[in-house]
């Protein structure tokens, strides 16, 4: 213990400023609203609780009376944002589920350059969701999985060489299925509008630009805001899927949330971070699924790495008769 000490004390400098970093950081997410370096800050909750409980220890050891109680305090506030995703909704009655209508979405972001062709190919036979909803799909994607794809009837789709190729492919048949571009720069966002046994459904699949640069943030933040505009023109039953490019703590999906009367649908099945794959302590929930609050999830988890740089996003969901 002692020589532990020794270390930490000769390191004192270099963690005082990574304590300090993850103080402002955990504060400045607090702000997404008011800016792209704030929007960042926001989204790396799980991050600064493990990094400021790393903190709590080394002070116990140290005996910093001050800085414990500080990154004791910091840790508790990052976890009020953990831990609402793990706690399990008001429990389902027995007689509920056995009226649902049950349906399955797989949601996967493709990666235009990315050549694992079969093995998507495979996941996705072993999943065979009612819905699969796809983004960075161009021509060569297309092709590669046209077999699966013809199980699917019903579909919209818009192949691109750039990033945002999008299609919406369904085995129930739609009432409607169209390509709107909610922030005027040809970025297609579908939507879909399903009777499931008679109750109706609307399904939002979507791919906002990346948060880059200060232009991309405002963009990302009109499309999302420009969808939930729309709300009184869709269904009771209502479902947002795809790549969001935020995370929940971010103002924007907080506030897509507020507006359009939704639940973020990993509420009792963790974090499900699914972005980047390659480098897990930076890994994120940016692949998201927003449901109606009377729509029941039944299961909700992320897929294995099939080549994208994200993971695929799985959900099973009722609807109540």
């Amino acid at each position: 213990m002692k020589m532990i000490k020794i270390i930490l004390e000769k390191f004192e400098k270099l963690l005082r400023i990574f304590f300090i970093a993850s103080i402002v950081f955990t504060l400045t997410g607090f702000l997404s609203r008011y800016g792209l370096l704030f929007d960042r800050a926001a989204h790396f909750r799980m991050q600064y609780f493990f990094l400021q409980l790393v903190f709590v220890f080394l002070y116990i050891i140290l005996k910093y009376r001050k800085a414990l109680f500080i990154a004791a305090l910091v840790t508790a506030i990052n976890l009020t944002q953990i831990l609402p995703l793990y706690i399990k909704p008001s429990p389902v009655n027995f007689s509920e589920l056995k009226g649902l209508n049950r349906i399955s979405i797989l949601s996967i972001n493709l990666r235009k350059d990315n050549k694992k062709y079969r093995k998507t190919a495979e996941y996705i036979k072993s999943i065979n969701p009612d819905f699969l909803l796809l983004t960075e799909v161009n021509q060569e994607w297309y092709k590669a999985l046209s077999d699966i794809l013809k199980q699917y009837t019903c579909n919209k789709f818009l192949l691109r060489e750039d990033c945002f190729g999008i299609g919406l492919f369904s085995k129930l048949e739609s009432n409607r299925m169209i390509v709107k571009d909610y922030v005027g720069i040809n970025l297609p966002t579908i939507v879909a509008e399903f009777n499931i046994k008679e109750e109706p459904l609307t399904l939002i699949l979507v791919h906002t630009l990346p948060p880059a640069n200060k232009y991309y943030y405002s963009l990302r933040n009109k499309h999302l805001a420009n969808i939930s505009f729309q709300r009184n023109h869709l269904s009771k039953n209502l479902v947002i899927m795809g790549d969001l490019n935020t995370t929940s703590w971010s103002f924007s999906f907080k506030n897509l949330l507020k507006k359009m009367d939704l639940k973020d649908s990993r509420k009792g099945f963790g974090l499900q971070n699914s972005w980047p794959t390659p480098f897990p302590l930076l890994r994120i929930a940016i692949d998201h699924c927003l449901v109606s609050k009377n729509i029941i999830v039944l299961e909700h988890k992320i897929g294995p790495n099939i080549g994208s740089d994200h993971y695929p996003v799985y959900v099973q969901l009722g609807l109540i008769k």
